[in-house]
C-alpha cells in the first residue's frame, strides 16, 4: 500500500519488484521511486532519469507524472469515465536521459543505457549532417560568450565561405564548435586560410583552440584505422607527433593506439600534428604539419605593450569598421585612464587631448604627442585653442550610457564636420532597463550624426554588458 511505497528505498530491489508487480509493469526495467504523489516532490531521495544510480519508474513532465502503461506499450486502459490520471508526453517532452547522454558524449567512457530503446526518456540524436561544411574545414572552439561575434568576424576574412557552430555537448566548460569551410570553387589550400586566420589578433582572443580537419569516421575503430593507414602510407610513423583531440578525455584512447602503432608521442620538438574530433556521435580528424598546432592561442593576441584591455576595444573597433587613422589628426579620449586607447591612438595621429582625473600610465603622458588634462569633461572645454578641432572623440568612461551621451553633446561644437564618435556604453542600472537606456542614448545623438552612418559593436575585448557605438558627425 500507500505506506509500504513511501519506506521502499533504492536499494530494497526485492520490494521494489513487488511495487512494480503491484502497477502492472515491467519488473526488469522499472525502478519505484518513494513519493505516491503526482506531482514532483521536494527532497533529495527524489529521482527522475535513469543511468549511475538514479531511479528510472517515476518520470515527471511539466509537474506530473508520465503514464506509465501509455509510455510502455504506446495505449493507455484509461476510459472517458474514469480518465487517467497521469500525463501522455511525447518523447521529446521528457527528461533527457543521463545515461545517454553520458554514452553519447563520450562513448569510449561510458556504456550505452541499458534499457536501449525502451527507455522512457529522451535520447539525444543530434546529426553532423545537420551542420553545414566540407571537408578540408576549419573547426574553431569557442566560448560560448563570444559564439555571435566569432561568426561574424570570420564570415568577414577572405576566403570564408560558410560558417556553422553549435554546442558540442561533450566537454565540461559547453564550448561551442564553429565549423569554417571555404567559398565554393575555391582553389585555395584549407592551410592558407587557417593561417591567414590564426594570425588574426582580434580572432586569436576569441578562439580557445583552433583545428584543421579533413577526413569523417562513423565509430572509433575505424577512426583508429584510418588514423594508423594514412600514417604509414604517408610514411610518416617515424615523426615526432603532436595528438591534439577535442573533447580532451579521447587523447588517452587514441594515444594508445597510436603508440601501439610505434609512433612518438611528444607535447614539444613534435614534426607533425594529429587533429581528433569527436562531435554528434562522428569523428573528424586531420593530419598537418607542426605549425597547425597554436597551444595558447589566446597568447597570439595579447600584445605584452597594451598598458590595458581597453587598448585592444580601440585596435578592433578600426579594424571591424575599416576607420583609417589620419597623422594628421587631432584626437580627444575622454575617460582616458589608465591610458589604452590613448596609447593606441598616440602612434597613429598627431594629437591626442586625454581627458581624466585619475593618473595615465607613466609611458603614455610622457609621450610628446599627449596632453593629460586632469579633469572631469566639463571642466576642460575652455582650455582649448579657438583653432583646436577634434577628427576623432572617444569616450570610453565609466559612466551610465546618459552620461556618455551628453558628455559627447558638449563637445558638439569642438567635433570638425565629418568626425568619428566612438563610445563605449556600459552597464550602470539593472539589467532590465539597460537597452533602454543605450537606445534613449542614441536617440539623443541622432541630430549630430551622419544619417545612416551609426553602428552598434559587440567588441572582443568589450565585457558582456558593454556595447560600442560608432557614428560620423554631420558633415
Amino acid at each position: 500500500g500507500a505506506r509500504g511505497r513511501q519506506q521502499a528505498t533504492i536499494k530494497d530491489l526485492d520490494r521494489e519488484q513487488q511495487l512494480r508487480q503491484l502497477d502492472g509493469l515491467p519488473t526488469d526495467s522499472w525502478i519505484m521511486a518513494d513519493n505516491e504523489s503526482n506531482t514532483e516532490p521536494a527532497g533529495s531521495r527524489w529521482r527522475r532519469v535513469c543511468g549511475h544510480g538514479q531511479a528510472h519508474g517515476r518520470v515527471m513532465v511539466r509537474g506530473k507524472r508520465l503514464c506509465p502503461v501509455w509510455a510502455t506499450t504506446g495505449t493507455c486502459p484509461a476510459t472517458d469515465a474514469e480518465p487517467c490520471k497521469y500525463i501522455h508526453a511525447p518523447v521529446e517532452d521528457r527528461p533527457e536521459c543521463i545515461e545517454h547522454r553520458r554514452h553519447y558524449s563520450n562513448p569510449w567512457k561510458y556504456p550505452p543505457c541499458e534499457h536501449g530503446d525502451q527507455c522512457l526518456l529522451w535520447h539525444r540524436r543530434d546529426s553532423l549532417e545537420d551542420v553545414q561544411f566540407q571537408l578540408p574545414c576549419a573547426v574553431l572552439q569557442v566560448d560560448p560568450v563570444h559564439l555571435q561575434r566569432c561568426s561574424d568576424f570570420v564570415l568577414g576574412i577572405e576566403g570564408v565561405g560558410s560558417v556553422d557552430s553549435f554546442n558540442a555537448g561533450c566537454n565540461a566548460s559547453g564550448h561551442v564548435l564553429t565549423f569554417v569551410s571555404q567559398e565554393e570553387g575555391s582553389t585555395e589550400n584549407i592551410n592558407t586560410l587557417f593561417h591567414r586566420m590564426q594570425s588574426d589578433r582580434v580572432l586569436a582572443r576569441m578562439l580557445q583552440r583552433a583545428f584543421v580537419v579533413a577526413h569523417l569516421c562513423d565509430d572509433l575503430p575505424s577512426l583508429l584505422q584510418a588514423i594508423t593507414t594514412h600514417l604509414r602510407q604517408a610514411n610518416t610513423t617515424n615523426l615526432v607527433t603532436r595528438l591534439q583531440t577535442f573533447p580532451n578525455s579521447l587523447l588517452g584512447v587514441v594515444g594508445a593506439a597510436l603508440a601501439d602503432e610505434g609512433v612518438t608521442l611528444a607535447p614539444k620538438g613534435f614534426e607533425q600534428v594529429v587533429t581528433v574530433i569527436y562531435t554528434r556521435n562522428r569523428f573528424l580528424y586531420g593530419v598537418a604539419g607542426a605549425d597547425h598546432f597554436l597551444g595558447h592561442i589566446r597568447d597570439r593576441g595579447t600584445d605584452p605593450l597594451i598598458v590595458c584591455r581597453a587598448g585592444y576595444k580601440m585596435t578592433e573597433v578600426c579594424h571591424r569598421t575599416n576607420i583609417e587613422l589620419d597623422p594628421s589628426w587631432t584626437v580627444v579620449d575622454v575617460g582616458a585612464a589608465p591610458g589604452g586607447w590613448t596609447q593606441h591612438l598616440a602612434s597613429r595621429v598627431k594629437h591626442v587631448y586625454a581627458i581624466d582625473p585619475a593618473a595615465l600610465d607613466a609611458g603614455i603622458v610622457a609621450l610628446p604627442n599627449v596632453t593629460h588634462l586632469r579633469a572631469k569633461a566639463q571642466e576642460t572645454l575652455d582650455t582649448f585653442g579657438p583653432d583646436v578641432m577634434f577628427n576623432l572623440y572617444c569616450c570610453d568612461m565609466n559612466a551610465s550610457p546618459t552620461t556618455v551621451a551628453r558628455v559627447c553633446q558638449l563637445f558638439k561644437d569642438r567635433l570638425a564636420p565629418g568626425a568619428l564618435v566612438v563610445l563605449t556604453f556600459k552597464k550602470f542600472c539593472a539589467s532590465k532597463h539597460f537597452g533602454q537606456q543605450v537606445n534613449e542614448a542614441m536617440e539623443s545623438l541622432e541630430d549630430m550624426m551622419e544619417p545612416g552612418s551609426p553602428a552598434v559593436l559587440h567588441l572582443v575585448a568589450n565585457s558582456i554588458t558593454e556595447t560600442t557605438y560608432v557614428a560620423r558627425i554631420k558633415a
